[in-house]
Order: structure tokens, then sequence, then C-alpha cells
């Protein structure tokens, strides 16, 4: 039986409220097709009261990427990609963008 999850040496984090994870994601693809290294993308929504999130669309844009993709629900998200991260063996995380103060509500440095 295969592992959910697989190794990915950079992974992409996309929150739920990201309105464009196409420069996020573009700059993890780079990253890994430099390092040589699986791309994996996974996709972050809170628990409380929100919608389930648009998966396929979401798994669709990771595909084109060439990137596997996993969906994360969580009210901490920072804890939650912590743990997931070292779960599929990241090299290197991506969060993008720059000027981001929060992640699902928490902050981060």
């Amino acid at each position: 039986m295969a592992s959910l999850f697989a190794e990915c040496g950079v992974l992409a984090c996309i929150p739920e409220d990201e309105a464009s994870p196409e420069e996020v994601l573009r700059a993890a693809a780079r990253l890994a097709a430099r390092l040589g290294v699986p791309l994996g993308v996974v996709h972050v929504s809170p628990v409380r009261g929100r919608a389930e999130p648009d998966s396929v669309r979401a798994d669709a844009r990771a595909r084109r990427f060439g990137a596997a993709s996993w969906h994360l629900r969580s009210d901490a998200p920072a804890a939650s990609l912590r743990a997931f991260a070292r779960r599929c063996r990241a090299v290197h995380v991506v969060l993008g963008p720059a000027g981001r103060k929060t992640w699902g509500g928490e902050p981060y440095p």
C-alpha cells in the first residue's frame, strides 16, 4: 500500500483565501526543478465555519505544475503545516507572498 505522505522536496503551501496562488506555485516549481526534487502542494483551509474548498480546481492546478496535491483542514495551520512538511520530508517550504503577516488567521514571522 502506498504511503499517504509521498516525499516532496519542495512543498508549496496555499491558504484557502489566496486569491492568486500561481506566483507561489511557479516559484516552488522553479525551485524543485533547479534542485531536481519532487514538488508537492498543500492547500490549507480552516475547519471552522467555512465551506469546502474547490478541491477539483486546486488539484488540477497542482497537476499543471507536475505536483502531488493534498488538502489540509486545520484551525492551527502553522502547527499542521509544520507536521505535514515533516511527514512528507520536505526540504523547502514555499509560503509566499512575502508581504503576508498571517496564515489562516495565525501570525507568523
